[in-house]
C-alpha cells in the first residue's frame, strides 16, 4: 500500500527519469553508429529521432537481460553491428577477405560495397549491398543500402532495378518524400499513368506543395472522371506556383467543367488565356464553354 502511494506521489519524478534514461539510451546508439562508421557526425542529430525508440529498447533490453529470448530477437542486430576492425586504406580485396570472414557485419559489407564501386565493379558492389540490405533489412535513412543500390542502377540506365530498390526502401521508410519522388520521377516516362498516378499520390501526401505532383494526380483523376479529386489537386497545383501557369488555369478549368461549374471554368480560362493568348487548347476550351458544348 506504501509503494503504491508513493508511486502516485512521486510519478511525475518515475516518468521523468524513464525519459531520460530513454534520451541517454537513443543518443548512446547514435555514438554507436558513428564508431561503426553508419552515420557521419552531422548526421546525428537527425537520425537520432529516426532510430531513438528502437535503439532505447535495444539499449534498454541489453542491459536487462542477456538470457535466450534476447537473443533471439536482436541477436542477428547484434551481429551485424559488431565493431570490426577494418584499415583505413583497406581495398576491395582486403574488404572481400573481411566479408568472407564477417558475413554478418553490415559495415563490412557497405565498406565493399563503396570500394568496389570506386574500383568500376558495380555488379559486386550491388552484391555487397543486397547482402547488407538483408543484415538491417529495417534501416531507415540514407544509408539504406537500397538507396546506393537505386543509385548505381540509374547511373548504370537500369531503371526497372532502381524502382525495384527505392520500393525496397520505401515499405521500410515510407516518409521520405525524396525517395518517393525519384520513383515517380522514374515511372512517369514508361507510359504506365495509372502506376504514376499512385507514386505522384504518395508524393503529394508528404508534400502536398510538389506542383508537378499534383497535376499529375489530377490528370489522373479527369480521367477517371472524379471531379473533386481533380478540382482539388488542380487547385493545390496552381497554388503551388507551376512552371507552367497558364496550363495549370487551363487543367483548373477543364476539371470544373466536368464537375459542371461552367462559370468557375470559364474563369480559369480567361485566366490562362490572359497570361498565354495564343493557348489553343484554352481557346478551344473556351468557346465550348460559352457555346454550352
Amino acid at each position: 500500500m506504501q509503494t503504491l502511494l508513493y508511486l502516485k506521489a512521486h510519478w511525475h519524478i518515475i516518468i521523468g527519469m524513464l525519459i531520460v534514461l530513454g534520451l541517454a539510451a537513443a543518443a548512446y546508439i547514435d555514438w554507436q553508429f558513428v564508431q561503426l562508421g553508419l552515420y557521419g557526425p552531422r548526421d546525428t542529430v537527425g537520425n537520432g529521432i529516426t532510430v531513438g525508440l528502437g535503439g532505447t529498447v535495444f539499449y534498454a533490453l541489453r542491459v536487462q537481460s542477456h538470457d535466450a529470448a534476447f537473443d533471439r530477437d536482436f541477436g542477428p542486430l547484434r551481429k551485424a553491428l559488431r565493431k570490426v576492425d577494418i584499415p583505413q586504406n583497406a581495398g576491395a580485396e582486403q574488404l572481400g577477405a573481411l566479408a568472407q570472414a564477417n558475413p554478418d557485419s553490415f559495415v563490412v559489407h557497405m565498406r565493399l560495397a563503396d570500394a568496389r564501386r570506386k574500383a568500376g565493379d558495380t555488379a559486386g558492389a550491388i552484391r555487397a549491398l543486397e547482402q547488407a540490405a538483408q543484415l538491417l533489412p529495417a534501416l531507415q535513412g540514407k544509408q539504406n543500402p537500397h538507396i546506393a543500390i537505386a543509385e548505381i542502377a540509374i547511373e548504370q540506365k537500369n531503371v526497372p532495378r532502381a524502382i525495384q530498390a527505392l520500393d525496397a526502401f520505401l515499405k521500410v521508410d515510407g516518409n521520405d518524400v525524396d525517395a518517393a519522388r525519384q520513383r515517380a520521377q522514374l515511372l512517369e516516362p514508361m507510359g504506365d499513368a495509372a502506376r504514376t498516378a499512385v507514386a505522384y499520390l504518395r508524393v503529394v501526401d508528404t508534400d502536398p506543395f510538389d506542383s508537378h505532383a499534383q497535376t499529375i494526380v489530377g490528370r489522373a483523376a479527369l480521367q477517371r472522371k472524379d471531379a473533386p479529386a481533380a478540382v482539388r489537386a488542380f487547385r493545390a497545383a496552381l497554388g503551388a506556383k507551376p512552371a507552367d501557369v497558364a496550363v495549370a488555369h487551363y487543367d483548373l478549368a477543364q476539371a470544373y467543367l466536368l464537375g459542371g461549374q461552367s462559370a468557375e471554368a470559364k474563369r480559369e480560362t480567361l485566366a490562362a488565356l490572359e497570361v498565354a493568348p495564343s493557348f489553343e487548347p484554352a481557346q478551344d476550351l473556351l468557346l465550348k464553354i460559352v457555346g454550352g458544348g
